[in-house]
């Protein structure tokens, strides 16, 4: 990805989980990033790293764009992560309307180029559980809290397509499974931790299948996205490929690479798959993750270095 040396990127939700690996992965490249952040004062170790630190809420449009000024690219990665605990007002108040915010101030700025952080969660649900890119996306009504997120994503994701198209922007969406990392405050990893954590006996439960994928490969993945002609207008699904990936082959892996387990684990049926194609990633992007236990590997260095 020699293409982004140099290249000025703005990052928001550059604080969060995923925001953080995308920023070190894409100043790893050469690029000069910006991240953009509600809380400056949570960004000082990106700062400390060379990063530009700017300042704005996904609600104000007009701090949006003052520090998306200058940008040759724009990585749309802010958003609210709930499963069960935000209404739908809330969750379309900040992926929707802060995604359109996003798009229209990007524009205004001058930004030509961007990719959207949208998630496998938006597809509607398919006989098999199979989903392919060019499969709907789910309704805009309907649901119960549970799928609030869902259907806010799938909203957002379609806003930042019109956002693009009315601008002449030129805008890539990526659509991720079950991401994990360090430093994760509230979504898979954060999960498997906690099952894994019991020094005596634990559970798992049997029958689950997750296409995962480690939050350094996703950067990797959004880096090509932003340079390759190919991803122009596209969506991806990114996820472990190709084979599928059980609850009990990620919790080995993670044993493996270091982290805590359990003397003893109990499975207890709970059957769940998901599986993506995701083979216009590896076509276009020539993009394939690393090994389950190398990500492990990485997540679990960098939490006992505080990196």
């Amino acid at each position: 990805m020699g293409e982004l040396s140099g290249a000025r990127i703005a990052v928001t939700g550059a604080t969060g989980f995923i925001g953080r690996y995308l920023c070190w992965a894409l100043a790893g490249e050469g690029a000069r990033v910006v991240a953009v952040v509600r809380r400056p004062e949570r960004a000082a170790d990106l700062e400390r790293d060379g990063m530009l630190v700017a300042q704005a809420d996904l609600q104000d449009r007009g701090a949006l764009e003052r520090a998306f000024r200058g940008a040759d690219f724009l990585v749309a990665n802010a958003a609210l992560v709930s499963i069960g605990a935000r209404s739908l007002d809330e969750l379309v108040r900040t992926n929707v309307h802060g995604t359109e915010n996003q798009l229209d101030a990007a524009a205004a700025a001058g930004v030509e180029r961007g990719v959207y952080i949208s998630s496998a969660v938006v597809y509607a649900r398919r006989p098999g559980h199979f989903y392919r890119e060019v499969d709907p996306l789910l309704a805009a009504q309907g649901g119960n809290r549970f799928q609030y997120y869902a259907i806010s994503k799938a909203a957002a994701e379609r806003a930042a397509w019109r956002r693009a198209e009315r601008h002449g922007m030129t805008l890539s969406s990526v659509r991720p499974h079950t991401v994990y990392g360090a430093f994760d405050r509230g979504t898979f990893s954060v999960w498997l931790k906690r099952f894994m954590s019991t020094p005596g006996v634990g559970v798992f439960p049997k029958g689950v299948y997750l296409p995962a994928v480690f939050a350094g490969d996703l950067a990797d993945a959004v880096g090509r996205m932003l340079v390759r002609d190919a991803a122009r207008g596209r969506a991806y699904n990114i996820a472990s490929a190709p084979d599928e990936v059980s609850y009990w082959d990620m919790m080995q892996a993670y044993r493996r690479a270091g982290g805590r387990a359990p003397k003893v684990v109990l499975p207890v049926p709970f059957p769940f798959r998901r599986r993506y194609d995701t083979s216009r990633a590896q076509r276009e992007l020539d993009f394939l993750p690393r090994p389950l236990v190398e990500g492990f590997r990485d997540m679990v260095e960098r939490e006992r270095r505080g990196l």
